[in-house]
């Protein structure tokens, strides 16, 4: 499966362009994006089921098609797992292996996230925190600033940061 490239005039509404790009008669129940990621729940006019639909999207300004779309849908298994709670209540009951799977894997993904020390700290705080290498480090969650659109961690006594991505876990102090 490849990726579908076209001209679109900006400013660039991703929602709003894959939703007109949904045809055939499918419906969409509910939609919403998840970073650069389109998740929706459509019904479709030939069995009435509702599955999910996830289209990657990617914006590229040097190219006159400048709009790239990926479509999968849930029963190609696909990779990402940031699917809304609110979109998988959505889906009709299926048999399909692959879809299952990935229904548990945004669902698994969601409740990790809803649990997570990081996220739920406040700016600010201190925590110790235990990498995937095995060092513990001390340090502040920062407010978004300089080159970071979100929270960061600062390292204490040092003039660095931890990408988050390679925190095993925290424990706030």
């Amino acid at each position: 499966m490849g990726w579908d490239y076209h001209n679109e005039m900006a400013p660039y509404d991703r929602r709003a362009i894959c939703r007109r790009h949904i045809g055939n008669g499918y419906e969409v129940i509910k939609d919403a994006m998840v970073g650069t990621t389109y998740y929706a729940a459509v019904k479709s006019p030939h069995d009435g089921s509702v599955s999910a639909l996830i289209i990657l999207t990617h914006i590229d300004q040097r190219s006159y098609c400048n709009f790239g779309m990926k479509w999968l849908t849930e029963y190609d298994g696909p990779f990402h797992c940031d699917c809304p709670e609110s979109i998988l209540k959505e889906l009709s009951p299926t048999a399909n292996s692959y879809a299952l799977e990935w229904r548990a894997k945004c669902r698994e993904k969601r409740q990790t996230r809803r649990e997570n020390v990081l996220v739920k700290a406040p700016i600010g705080s201190k925590l110790k925190v235990t990498l995937k290498t095995g060092i513990e480090r001390i340090v502040t969650k920062q407010a978004p600033n300089f080159q970071f659109k979100s929270w960061w961690l600062l390292v204490e006594g040092a003039l660095t940061y931890i990408p988050r991505n390679r925190v095993e876990k925290a424990v706030i102090l």
